[in-house]
């Protein structure tokens, strides 16, 4: 990242493609960098595509499962294969509040979730214990890990549906 802002490296600039308002490259469903052949992009520098015709942000939810396409993608691309095409999970945050528990929203307009007492808080917890940083002392994990086809989110208890104005 470029120091003091949420941008790409500078690396980005010998990439001649389309970029975006946040100058990260613009890639299709298959993350190839548009108009470039042969170049793939995840992550930060990334501008892939998301739900309702967006793009995706510059978060944690997103880096992970787009490298993992991406490097599926590149092997493919490389071995003649067929790409696997990225849909990324629905827009979701989830904010620690300290002892005051935590708040998890949904989708770009971040409509609180109500969920059960205690639900956003075993969810960061579970995020930042798993899904973030998921266990890495196991070499039979590697595989399963790098797998595009595998989430790594573990399973968590479903909240209700999102109700505006509601407290998570």
């Amino acid at each position: 990242m470029d120091r003091g802002a949420y941008r790409p490296t500078r690396w980005r600039r010998q990439i001649p493609a389309a970029r975006d308002g946040l100058e990260r490259l613009v890639a299709d469903a298959y993350l190839r960098v548009a108009g470039v052949s042969g170049v793939y992009a995840a992550g930060d520098t990334a501008a892939g595509p998301a739900e309702d015709s967006r793009t995706v942000t510059q978060s944690c939810q997103h880096a992970p499962p787009q490298s993992k396409f991406a490097g599926h993608n590149v092997a493919a691309e490389l071995f003649g294969l067929p790409p696997a095409h990225f849909a990324p999970a629905p827009y979701t945050t989830c904010l620690d509040l300290g002892s005051a528990g935590a708040a998890s929203t949904t989708g770009r307009e971040r409509a609180l979730r109500q969920a059960p007492a205690g639900f956003a808080k075993a969810l960061k917890r579970e995020i930042n214990e798993t899904w973030i940083r998921p266990p890495t002392d196991d070499a039979d994990a590697f595989p399963r890990l790098a797998d595009f086809r595998v989430s790594q989110r573990g399973p968590v208890a479903e909240a209700p549906a999102p109700s505006a104005g509601r407290t998570a």
